[in-house]
């Protein structure tokens, strides 16, 4: 929960909100994020909300809330990678995406990787 509060809390400093402000705009009770604070565990539709807030994955903030398995958020690197705002743009967008834009991001992601294997080997 610790972790979920401090990203809770970054967020919200991030945009400039305060907790109350953060927690209407989501269209939750003022006093939500405050509570959320002290230690009340937030339910998933309060998750969904914040995500939709923050730009974020529903299922990233559902697993720093705790209602999913954290064995991908206790992977090493996770913090580095997951709260990488770009990434967060990346897995937002995602779902609006059509088939031919998925796998063009994929064939963009691979050519990266191929590159930038080739640079540390001295190939460019």
């Amino acid at each position: 929960m610790e972790r979920f509060q401090q990203w809770l809390k970054e967020k919200c400093e991030e945009q400039n909100l305060s907790w109350r402000e953060a927690s209407m705009k989501a269209g939750l009770n003022p006093g939500f994020i405050s509570a959320v604070m002290i230690g009340q565990k937030p339910g998933f539709e309060s998750c969904k909300a914040l995500a939709k807030l923050f730009h974020v994955s529903p299922v990233f903030v559902l697993q720093l809330a705790g209602h999913l398995e954290e064995s991908i958020t206790n992977s090493p690197g996770f913090d580095r990678i997951m709260l990488d705002p770009l990434l967060q743009e990346f897995i937002a967008a995602w779902p609006d995406l059509d088939l031919k834009q998925r796998q063009a991001f994929v064939h963009l992601a691979k050519k990266g990787k191929i590159l930038k294997a080739k640079r540390e080997r001295g190939e460019e």
